[in-house]
């Protein structure tokens, strides 16, 4: 439980910075960069 939490967790932080991060600089390679450690 407490493992699936954390990692469900983690891949939310992700996505979260990720998209961040596409919304502030528009930088195609960290969309690509998230897709590949997905």
């Amino acid at each position: 439980m407490k493992l699936n939490y954390l990692k469900i967790a983690r891949l939310i932080f992700i996505y979260w910075v990720s998209k961040q991060l596409a919304s502030s600089v528009k930088f195609a390679p960290f969309n690509g960069i998230v897709n590949l450690s997905n």
